[in-house]
């Protein structure tokens, strides 16, 4: 009898990790306009003075398919006002893998509008929390 052994395949665990975090800059508080912030890293992206988008590196196995997902509307405030921001993450379609070394770079986006009528009735720092989830697929 010859008995044979197959080795099970190792997967390694994905992690996520924020290299920055999402950044509308200062912008006006004119009610009704929309702020948008590219889910690239590309100069000029950004609507307001000093925005730019979230960066965060995604690691796992090598050439692994992966799915991502980040949180459809995000509450922010500055204590005083809320606003909403809908996040948007590149690349979100299509055949998603992970590099020959295990690696991706995801940039995060979104938009906010300034309420209409009323604005923004206190200047401040805005801040929040956004889920941001990938995994293999």
């Amino acid at each position: 009898m010859v008995c044979a052994s197959v080795a099970e395949a190792q997967v390694l665990p994905i992690t996520l990790t924020k290299v920055r975090d999402l950044n509308f800059g200062f912008c006006d508080s004119v009610p009704g306009t929309k702020y948008t912030v590219a889910a690239a890293d590309l100069p000029g992206a950004a609507a307001c003075t000093g925005a730019y988008s979230g960066r965060y590196l995604v690691q796992g196995d090598a050439n692994a398919r992966i799915t991502i997902d980040v949180d459809k509307n995000v509450t922010i405030t500055n204590g005083t006002d809320t606003l909403t921001v809908k996040p948007d993450a590149d690349p979100l379609q299509g055949n998603i893998r992970l590099d020959g070394n295990g690696q991706l770079t995801i940039y995060v986006g979104g938009e906010v509008t300034i309420p209409n009528p009323g604005g923004v009735t206190s200047y401040g720092l805005f801040s929040g929390t956004s889920v941001l989830t990938v995994d293999y697929k």
